[in-house]
C-alpha cells in the first residue's frame, strides 16, 4: 500500500508541470503580434495628417500675400493719379524760348527766305496807288501772317517747313477777321472801363489765331478755346509776352536785321506754348 501512494504523487507531480506551460501558451503570441501592430501603424497614420495638413495651409499663405501686395500697390497709385491735376496746366517760358530758337536755328534759310519775301509784299504795298491795290496787298498779307503761323506750328511739332504752307490759310481769312472783330472789341472794352481786364482779355482770347490755324474753328468757337486753354495761366502769359516783346526790341536795334531771327523765334514760341497748353488741357 505505501508504493501506490508513492506513484499516484509522481504522476501528479508530472501532471501539473506539464499542465502549466500549456495555460502561458496563448498570452505570448497576443502580446507578440499586438505590438508590432501599434508601431507599424502609428508613423502611417502621423505622416499622412502631416501631409495633409500642409497642403491645406500652403494655399492659405499663398492666398494671404498676394492680398498684402495688392494692398501695398493700391495707395501708390492713388498718390501718383493725385500729383496730375497739379500739372494741369504751366507755361515754361524758358522752353518756349529754346523751343523757338532751336526751330529757327535748324530752318535758317528757310525763315530768311520767308522774311524778304515779307519785306518785298510789303515795298509793293508802299509804294502801291490807289486804295484798292493797298486793301488787296493787306489782304494778301493777313493769308500770309495766317500760313506763317501754321509753319511756326509745324516747326513747334517737330516738322519741316514748307514754302507752300505760307499760302495754305487764305480760305480761314473770313473766320480770322470775323474773330479779329470781335477780339479787338472786347479787348477795347475793357481798356475804356478799367485797363486791366483789357490787358487780362488781351491774353485770355490772345491764342485764337492758332486755333483757327489748327482745327480751323469759327470765330466764336476759336475765342472760346483760346479762353479755355489760357484760364490759370494769365500772369505766366504776360511775363511771356514781355519776354518776346524784349527779344524783339532787341532784334531790332541793329537797322533791324536781328528781326530776321526774332520774328520767327517769337512765332514758335507762341506756337510751343499753345502746343504745351493744348496738351496740359487733355
Amino acid at each position: 500500500m505505501p508504493k501506490k501512494k508513492g506513484v499516484k504523487k509522481v504522476v501528479h507531480k508530472k501532471a501539473a508541470h506539464k499542465s502549466a506551460p500549456t495555460k502561458e501558451q496563448p498570452e505570448a503570441p497576443a502580446s507578440d503580434s499586438l505590438a508590432p501592430i501599434a508601431v507599424r501603424d502609428s508613423p502611417k497614420e502621423f505622416v499622412q495628417e502631416r501631409t495633409s495638413a500642409a497642403v491645406q495651409e500652403a494655399p492659405k499663405e499663398d492666398s494671404i500675400e498676394p492680398q498684402k501686395e495688392e494692398s501695398q500697390e493700391e495707395p501708390v497709385e492713388e498718390a501718383h493719379d493725385e500729383e496730375k491735376p497739379g500739372e494741369a496746366k504751366d507755361v515754361l517760358i524758358g522752353d518756349a524760348i529754346e523751343a523757338g530758337w532751336n526751330g529757327v536755328r535748324s530752318n535758317l534759310k528757310f525763315f530768311v527766305g520767308a522774311f524778304l519775301f515779307w519785306a518785298a509784299v510789303s515795298l509793293i504795298e508802299v509804294f502801291a496807288k490807289g486804295a484798292a491795290t493797298k486793301l488787296l496787298v493787306g489782304i494778301f498779307q493777313l493769308g500770309l501772317s495766317l500760313g506763317y503761323l501754321k509753319v511756326a506750328l509745324d516747326v513747334a511739332d517737330k516738322k519741316k517747313p514748307e514754302f507752300k504752307e505760307l499760302f495754305s490759310c487764305f480760305a480761314l481769312l473770313p473766320k480770322y477777321i470775323a474773330a479779329a472783330i470781335v477780339y479787338v472789341l472786347t479787348v477795347l472794352a475793357g481798356l475804356v472801363l478799367l485797363i486791366i481786364p483789357g490787358i487780362i482779355w488781351m491774353i485770355d482770347f490772345g491764342l485764337h489765331p492758332f486755333a483757327i490755324v489748327s482745327e480751323r474753328l469759327g470765330p466764336i468757337a476759336a475765342l472760346r478755346k483760346s479762353s479755355a486753354l489760357t484760364e490759370g495761366v494769365i500772369l505766366k502769359l504776360f511775363v511771356f509776352i514781355l519776354a518776346i516783346i524784349g527779344i524783339n526790341l532787341l532784334g531790332s536795334i541793329p537797322a533791324g536785321l536781328g528781326l530776321i531771327l526774332t520774328v520767327p523765334l517769337s512765332a514758335i514760341a507762341a506756337a510751343h506754348v499753345y502746343r504745351q497748353l493744348e496738351k496740359s488741357a487733355q
